[in-house]
């Protein structure tokens, strides 16, 4: 009777474990207290997985890449009203703050692509927003490297490398265009 109790516990904490209903390092101590440390061995080998892809991975994948385009046609293709477009641009960049946030959760390995769509589509909103509020070259100019700086800031916090260099360029790129345009 205990040996058919002990299994059913165990099966329990497997079930919470997979399920994410408790933190994996108490799943791996309870594992390891009812089963003598038999079963913990077992799902040490078991512990790298292989990520399946799945119709919604490849469907989200694809979206974030289409809001890009999507976003440049809503903004010069259109002719619906301001208000209209900044709240499309909104939802879009919603959208993908939501997917990097799921891709994040399971562990995705292109996380990069809704991140770098959404900073793209942030880029847009912010400048459309300073163009409508004044259409001034200085405030154009301050909000792109204000966007420039956030992207270095992003890109040092999830280190990634290439961001780094992209920002840099275009901080660099703007102020030379800054440069030789009020020469």
């Amino acid at each position: 009777m205990a040996a058919e109790r002990i299994a059913v516990i165990v099966k329990e904490i497997k079930y919470w474990k997979e399920n994410r209903l408790l933190p994996e390092t108490y799943c791996d101590y309870l594992l390891a207290l009812y089963t003598n440390g038999e079963a913990f061995s077992e799902e040490a080998d078991n512990n790298i997985k292989i990520r399946q892809w799945t119709v919604l991975d490849v469907t989200h994948l694809i979206l974030s890449l289409l809001m890009i385009p999507f976003s440049l046609l809503v903004l010069y293709f259109t002719e619906f009203a301001s208000v209209l477009q900044l709240g499309i641009l909104l939802l879009f960049f919603s959208y993908l703050v939501w997917i990097m946030n799921y891709f994040r959760k399971i562990g995705h390995p292109y996380l990069h692509v809704p991140l770098i769509a959404s900073l793209l589509v942030l880029l847009l909103f912010t400048t459309f927003i300073s163009k409508l509020i004044l259409d001034s070259n200085m405030l154009q100019i301050t909000v792109l490297i204000s966007n420039f700086i956030y992207w270095f800031i992003v890109s040092k916090q999830r280190k990634i490398k290439y961001l780094q260099i992209i920002s840099i360029l275009a901080i660099i790129f703007t102020l030379l265009y800054t440069g030789f345009l009020y020469l």
